[in-house]
């Protein structure tokens, strides 16, 4: 007896992960498309907005008479109708920190430093993320929020990712403004930061610290 190849009558053939080939005779859906986001920035000079990309937006996939090699297919659209996710389900996984680089001085009371930023290197490396729009000769402004950059680390355990943004402190240079990566940086050594026993008073007591001994405050 010939074996029948069971899809050839159906005009696409979708294979999804481990639930192996399907059928289908109609596809409809699965377009792309967004909307471009304007603005402009506090310092610059022409008058025209700037464009770029706004989120990206899929649409819907509607597939219509399938047919599949075996129930996978069934039991899995059952499974996402009827599945709940339950707290226990929640699995933590390492740990991550993110220090926020301002433009501002710190022994003024953390006052905005705006200016122009002469030189700025930003530090590289696995499980580091930079998030920024500034670069070399860039104005700050003093009508907006002074951050320059989010320099964000990643590891499995919590001194891992301390030591990590460390040395990513340490590599990250910038030049033209005063900034309180210092003041990060030590703060990153502090025994009670370390230990993990701080509290919403620590940040007081910290600078505190620096000001009576004059380490740069």
């Amino acid at each position: 007896m010939a074996v029948v190849y069971p899809f050839k009558k159906y005009n696409y053939k979708v294979t999804v992960g481990s639930l192996g080939d399907m059928g289908f005779s109609e596809i409809s859906g699965g377009d792309i498309s967004y909307e471009p986001i304007e603005y402009r920035e506090g310092n610059y000079e022409s008058s025209s907005p700037i464009k770029q990309q706004g989120i990206v937006k899929y649409g819907n996939v509607t597939l219509k008479y399938g047919l599949t090699a075996s129930k996978a297919l069934y039991d899995w659209l059952n499974s996402a109708q009827t599945a709940t996710v339950k707290q226990e389900d929640v699995k933590i996984s390492g740990h991550a920190i993110e220090c926020r680089i301002n433009a501002e001085n710190i022994k003024y009371n953390f006052a905005p430093s705006p200016g122009q930023v002469s030189f700025i290197n930003f530090p590289l490396g696995r499980r580091v993320r930079i998030e920024s729009a500034v670069y070399n000769d860039y104005k700050i402004p003093p009508y907006y929020d002074s951050m320059i950059a989010k320099i964000i680390t990643y590891a499995d355990t919590r001194l891992e990712c301390i030591k990590r943004m460390r040395s990513a402190l340490e590599e990250l240079l910038i030049e033209g403004v005063e900034t309180n990566i210092e003041f990060q940086y030590l703060l990153l050594h502090h025994p009670t930061f370390v230990g993990g026993r701080y509290d919403t008073g620590f940040m007081e007591s910290f600078i505190k610290e620096l000001k009576e001994d004059g380490t740069i405050i």
